[in-house]
């Protein structure tokens, strides 16, 4: 049985290495353009999610205040 991860080969009970790593489109990124939009997509998300708990702090603050 054969069990193949990033960069290794397993059979059995042993491990090698091979000689070349395992290419960016193995890997899932196809061209540089596609890694550069899933990377503003990424921080586009980050910073919605961020600007999100930073209002609900907010409205604890707020709240928390008037008390």
């Amino acid at each position: 049985m054969e069990n193949r991860t990033a960069g290794s080969t397993r059979v059995g009970d042993t491990q090698n290495q091979e000689s070349q790593p395992e290419s960016a489109s193995t890997l899932g990124l196809h061209t540089a353009s596609l890694l550069a939009e899933t990377m503003q997509s990424t921080r586009q998300i980050v910073v919605e999610q961020a600007g999100a708990m930073l209002s609900v702090s907010n409205i604890f603050q707020n709240l928390a205040g008037t008390s």
